[in-house]
């Protein structure tokens, strides 16, 4: 499930022509980078790696940024549950098509249609304050905690165990009572959501997909500049997309989850790129660290750390789920040395090592920690 942000004025269309998107003021093609100040570039590139993380048949939860009809206090308003339809996003330049309408440009885009929407929403007191329904530390929402606390991010993904509970909380506040329609609308007044007539066929161009791989090896090959969030982009643009990558990254395993940029403390570090995966037997949670240069002790404690934090934060994990991964074009003998003693210590026997050259050759090694 993906968390896409709305306004009152943006909801209506978005359920009208049944489509949700990005917003990128200045946005640019990735065929066409001149005259782009870097600053720029790296906020498009962490814009295209969020919105190329969902992919056909993905669950979609409208975050309603406050109404103004919210008389009682309680916050915005989470709706739900819509399902993507394009096989990957869109770029529609600048926005252009209903910009009017929308008042904003949403260059990056994906079509939706209802899945299993309820009338009422949940209020961000219910959800994230009032905590009646849950049952343990595990159940807190922190993501949607971490991205109040920020409040920048358009596209966010939520944990597995996140889904669940707030899926089961719509049902309850909704008494079980599903909104049975192929259309629905928003209502101003009550702010919630009914059965709606006005459909509007989508009549943009669904079909411009703006690959970022040429511009990231030209980032790798011909500057000096870091590209992590590039090669964060590429990853989430391809993974489940280009079968040939996938199988090579993750042999003998299926993909059931990717999430980039989980935030993991209240000081917004973030674990770069974390995949769900299972076979016949297991599931397995695979935590990626990107390094634009070669991986040294700071990338052994960054991924430490963020072992710990899914062990206190994700229900049920056992440590021989987790499979630290470092993504670099070189390792370095003192980040293997230091991460085998934090492995060591959490009792995890394996980690990977891919390691990438500038024409995106990708090579993983499995290692033991003893």
């Amino acid at each position: 499930m993906h968390l896409f942000i709305v306004s009152e004025s943006t909801l209506p269309i978005h359920l009208a022509y049944g489509f949700a998107g990005v917003r990128k003021e200045n946005d640019f093609s990735w065929s066409n980078v001149d005259g782009i100040h870097a600053s720029n570039e790296r906020a498009q590139a962490a814009l295209y790696a969020d919105v190329c993380r969902v992919h056909a048949g993905d669950e979609i939860l409208f975050y309603l940024e406050r109404p103004s009809a919210d008389i009682s206090r309680e916050g915005g308003r989470f709706f739900g549950i819509f399902e993507v339809l394009s096989p990957y996003p869109f770029y529609e330049p600048k926005g252009a098509y209903l910009l009017a309408e929308l008042g904003m440009p949403l260059p990056y885009r994906l079509l939706i249609k209802p899945k299993v929407v309820y009338r009422e929403g949940l209020t961000e007191w219910q959800l994230m304050d009032e905590m009646t329904d849950f049952q343990s530390v595990f159940e807190i929402p922190w993501t949607l905690i971490y991205r109040k606390m920020t409040a920048k991010r358009g596209c966010t993904p939520l944990l597995p165990h996140e889904s669940e509970i707030i899926k089961r909380m719509l049902d309850l506040r909704n008494a079980g009572q599903v909104l049975g329609a192929s259309k629905v609308g928003f209502a101003h007044e009550t702010i919630s959501l009914s059965p709606s007539t006005q459909q509007r066929p989508y009549l943009g161009d669904t079909l411009l997909f703006d690959r970022v791989d040429r511009r990231l090896m030209d980032l790798m090959n011909h500057t000096d500049r870091s590209f992590e969030l590039h090669l964060q982009a590429y990853f989430m643009q391809e993974l489940k997309r280009n079968t040939k990558l996938t199988s090579l990254l993750f042999p003998g395993v299926e993909i059931t989850w990717i999430g980039n940029e989980i935030y993991c403390g209240a000081g917004m570090q973030s674990i770069d790129i974390l995949i769900y995966t299972k076979n016949k037997y297991n599931t397995f949670i695979h935590l990626w660290e990107l390094k634009s240069q070669e991986a040294d002790e700071q990338a052994a404690a960054q991924l430490n750390r963020y072992i710990k934090w899914l062990k206190a934060h994700v229900p049920g994990i056992s440590v021989h789920q987790i499979i630290p991964t470092i993504v670099a074009p070189e390792v370095r003998d003192s980040f293997r040395a230091d991460l085998q003693i934090f492995l060591k210590g959490h009792g995890i026997a394996h980690y990977r090592e891919v390691r990438f050259d500038c024409c995106l050759n990708f090579v993983q090694q499995m290692r033991s920690v003893y």
